[in-house]
């Protein structure tokens, strides 16, 4: 640890004052400035002299020695905020400059793999309020460093970890106003430009917010009443991963009446610009919740005014002639003073290239080289920061960074694009590239444009033969449980398959069994409930007949395409009346020529077969969430095999164990999957290990005991589409279809029932009743058992109680520390000494002692936290304990009998506490 920290002698400081603040004594610190603190005889002794200006060294012999501890919340919500701050081992503030302490933030990616977060706004100081709201980070670890700047480095001095599973706390975030390329706008519009609203938002996904444009004539910032009659639209989207957007077109001839028809206040007339801003709510007619900044937009009706006239200038009188006057040159003696040898450094250009510095003439991929070449003047000798980001709509991944020094005004450096670069960016099958070059001395920073960076599948082997599939820790083993299902282990055969493919020929039933008997060990597909939730889709989107060569059919009538692909909707959304590229591309023919002439007014009609290159193309090439990236990607990445895998991005993922099993690479020739249905079932096999759920929880765990496969596996499989009779009725749906197979066939056939594996699972579906049961903001649904809300449901049956709250579930150590604040507060603490056994008592202990020493809510919780912690969890409650060994929750009693509620249930559980108006259950599992 470096022995000095510096300190800069401001207007006012002593050396008496400096060493209080640090804690050192004042000769120490004469010792170590002997150049800066001159020592000034005053009567018989020395008096040490300090001057504004100089940087003193601040000796610190015994930091080594120091602890330090970060104290705030150890879960968080998106949108929610809390406050962090760095203590010393006896909680107090440290004796060190609060702008000296740094703060970094990194995110868990994996088993020891940490991602560097950057915030729009560095951390600093010995404590800061953080807020987070980038949806992909929920679920997700963090760990909170701090760091002490030293004398020659930035010293890590504590961690803190922390998980965003919190409640999320509904709110628009965020209200920005975007060009046409989604970019900030830091220019003036024009009319015929497109206008970009996009709301971030936190805890309302799926919410629809409502978006309205108006015209600004009032005065400040905001929406004002007095804009009232310059709405221009209204528009709305739904939140999606945390955003929702909205487009505007600025039409002239609609917008600008209004704009030039009321002059604003304090001006002659309308000016040369409009403004014009964006309000966002979550109710239509409700008041507006944000208010985006203005953009201008030129006013092409503007006329400047003339320029005034210069008045005419007086000619000059003529003055009498002076008398000369003849002086001799002055001599100056005086050297004259040089010119600054300081330029100003700066950074002209930053631009990446191949690695033998060539433009790039294709897309680079992970694994090569790069050269990232800086232009600059002024700039040799000194020292530069470079990063790499992979760029992104919510906060751009930290991959790389280096310091270096620069020896040229012109000059590169040469990276390699490695594995742990490609890990910490997107999930996309490319990644978009930029470097940032930063100055230290001045802070200033350039970015070079972005590229396109094709990932790489480091698990292909370079050798032929080698093992190219690489597990993680839990595709290796088995569950704890697995194999002790005699009909998970058992081959699937050809004979039961005949009641899935009924059309199909024994000869390729056999090859689907096969398959699927030959990697389901490999892939994680050998339990009963795998089997039938892959079957019960394999029987809908592959077909009885197991005709897979042609994949997805993609010959739509015009009416047909808008149900299935919003790209061919004139609302932008499916279900809406087909657009023009649906009536350019769908087929049309004699049965439906004369209902599309009348249904959509287009009397010159012709009839065409449909083009099913460009459908597809229209409807998945631009699908980044496929990892497409346009032109034929979606013809040649449309859906194929048993459950109709589409997309680039899978096909790629596919890629390394089809050239293992079969030495077929599915990427560069798609058509293979459909052509050989051995590969049509084991892309469909791998696609359950690929598609993941929350936290990375593969498809092929998430069937495990669910038999809701409309709403528990359907959505990670593909969109719900009507199937509709000859008459376009509706008759049922492709989600309905795959629920009727799970429950009529698949389930059957393989022994769902009695796998053992879920042999209590029968118990716990849920039963037929009245009874609704709702979640208070303080619970977690995910925690309560089947078996637990069945015992619900039949109590209240029995004693007419129709509706039942639970109000609090499991609990972390925080929040049962906030729940007994809360309770204290609320009830008193009376009620609380009689609620609590003595691991509890010393608890309240803790408020009591805190609270006398006049900490305030935050400070009491914390160190109640910390008791709570000290003792252990679940010896204080039953609440902080394990829901898969004890269901502990509490149920309001503001229900219609709750007498007769709490003798009924007291019998089927194992404890009923009554406290703090609510019943506190707790029902083994």
């Amino acid at each position: 640890m470096p022995d000095y920290i510096l300190h800069k002698v401001k207007k006012g400081d002593t050396l008496w004052g400096i060493s209080r603040k640090y804690e050192i004594e004042e000769h120490k610190i004469v010792q170590a400035n002997p150049e800066k603190i001159k020592l000034v005889k005053k009567g018989s002794s020395y008096t040490p002299v300090i001057y504004e200006g100089d940087t003193l060294r601040i000796p610190q012999p015994d930091e080594e020695s120091r602890a330090y501890i970060i104290r705030g919340k150890n879960s968080l919500g998106m949108g929610e905020s809390a406050e962090y701050e760095l203590l010393d081992s006896e909680e107090n503030p440290p004796h060190y400059p609060s702008e000296k302490i740094t703060w970094e933030f990194y995110v868990e990616e994996g088993e020891e793999n940490w991602r560097k977060l950057r915030l729009e706004k560095e951390k600093t100081g010995q404590k800061f309020t953080i807020i987070f709201t980038n949806q992909k980070l929920k679920s997700k670890k963090v760990r909170i460093e701090a760091h002490m700047k030293r004398e020659s480095s930035n010293e890590k001095v504590a961690e803190f970890f922390m998980t965003l599973d919190g409640e999320d706390v509904p709110e628009i975030k965020k209200l920005e106003l975007l060009d046409v390329n989604r970019n900030k706008i830091n220019r003036k519009l024009s009319y015929a430009e497109t206008l970009f609203a996009r709301a971030q938002c936190t805890g309302m996904e799926g919410e629809t917010l409502y978006f309205t444009l108006w015209e600004d004539d009032a005065p400040g910032a905001g929406h004002s009443k007095e804009n009232e009659e310059n709405i221009i639209a209204t528009k709305q989207a739904s939140v999606i991963q945390g955003l929702a957007e909205v487009s505007f077109s600025l039409v002239y001839s609609t917008m600008a009446p209004i704009a030039n028809r009321k002059i604003p206040h304090g001006q002659k007339d309308e000016g040369r610009y409009h403004e014009y801003y964006v309000t966002v709510s979550r109710h239509e007619g409700s008041p507006e919740e944000k208010s985006s900044e203005n953009v201008e937009v030129i006013n092409p009706d503007y006329t400047p005014p003339p320029k005034p006239q210069p008045k005419k200038k007086k000619a000059p009188q003529p003055q009498p002639a002076a008398p000369k006057v003849i002086h001799k040159d002055r001599v100056n003696n005086y050297p004259k003073p040089p010119a600054s040898a300081w330029k100003e450094p700066k950074i002209i250009k930053v631009s990446l290239r191949d690695g033998y510095g060539k433009e790039w003439t294709r897309r680079p991929k992970y694994g090569e080289k790069m050269r990232i070449y800086i232009e600059s003047e002024n700039m040799v000798n000194r020292k530069i920061r470079v990063r790499i980001y992979d760029k992104d709509k919510f906060s751009d991944d930290l991959l790389h960074e280096e310091d270096r020094v620069v020896s040229a005004n012109s000059s590169y450096l040469t990276i390699t694009l490695t594995k742990a670069m490609q890990d910490k960016g997107g999930d996309f099958w490319y990644q978009d590239i930029f470097a940032e070059v930063s100055l230290y001395e001045t802070r200033q920073t350039l970015k070079s444009t972005i590229i396109e960076v094709d990932k790489t599948d480091f698990s292909i082997p370079k050798t032929e033969g080698e093992n190219v599939v690489t597990k993680n820790s839990s595709e290796k083993g088995k569950e704890k449980n697995e194999g002790k299902c005699p009909n998970c282990e058992k081959n699937i055969t050809a004979e039961e398959l005949k009641q899935i493919f009924p059309d199909a020929t024994d000869a390729n039933r056999k090859i689907v069994a096969d398959t699927y008997n030959k990697y389901m060990k490999e892939l994680g597909m050998n339990t009963c409930w795998n089997k039938a939730h892959f079957f019960a889709q394999a029987m809908v989107e592959g077909g009885k007949s197991l005709n897979l060569k042609k994949g997805e059919n993609m010959d739509y009538a015009v009416e047909n395409l808008p149900n299935n692909f919003s790209a061919f909707s004139a609302t932008g959304r499916r279900y809406g009346p087909p657009n023009e590229l649906a009536f350019k591309y769908g087929r049309i023919n004699e049965k439906n020529i004369d209902f599309l002439k009348k249904k959509y007014n287009k009397p010159n009609l012709i009839t065409h077969s449909a083009n099913q290159k460009m459908i597809a193309n229209v409807a998945y090439s631009n699908r980044k969430e496929l990892g497409n990236t346009g032109g034929d990607d979606g013809w040649n990445f449309r859906g194929r095999g048993l459950i109709q895998i589409t997309g680039r991005e899978i096909y790629t993922f596919c890629k390394s164990y089809t050239i293992k099993y079969e030495k077929a690479d599915v990427l560069s020739n798609p058509n293979l999957v459909g052509e050989k249905i051995s590969l049509g079932v084991s892309t469909s096999m791998i696609f359950f290990l690929w598609k993941k759920y929350k936290r990375g929880v593969p498809l092929n765990k998430l069937t495990l005991g669910t038999k809701d496969v409309k709403g528990g596996i359907c959505p990670f499989v593909g969109n719900n589409v009507d199937i509709k009779n000859k008459n376009g009725i509706k008759i049922t749906s492709n989600y309905d279809e795959k629920q009727k197979s799970f429950n009529e066939v698949a389930s059957i056939i393989f022994k769902v029932d009695q796998c053992k594996l879920t042999k209590n699972k029968s118990e716990e579906q849920p039963i037929s009743s009245k009874v609704v049961i709702e979640f208070g903001e303080n619970s977690d649904k995910s925690v309560v058992s089947e078996k637990s809300l069945n015992i619900l449901r039949e109590v209240g049956e029995q004693t007419k109680n129709y509706l039942i709250t639970i109000t609090s579930t499991v609990r972390d150590p925080y929040n049962q520390a906030r729940v007994m604040y809360d309770n204290i507060v609320k009830k008193g603490m009376k009620e609380q000494r009689n609620t609590y056994k003595d691991p509890g008592q010393r608890v309240l202990d803790t408020y009591e002692s805190a609270k006398a020493r006049g900490k305030d809510k935050n400070g009491i919780i914390k160190e109640m936290e910390t008791k709570i912690k000290e003792i252990g969890p679940s010896k204080v409650s039953k609440h902080c304990g394990d829901p898969n060994i004890i269901n502990v929750f509490d149920v309001n009693q503001g229900m219609s009998n709750p007498k007769d509620f709490k003798k009924a249930i007291t019998p089927k559980i194992k404890t009923l506490l009554d406290e703090n108006g609510c019943y506190h259950l707790e029902i083994i599992q």
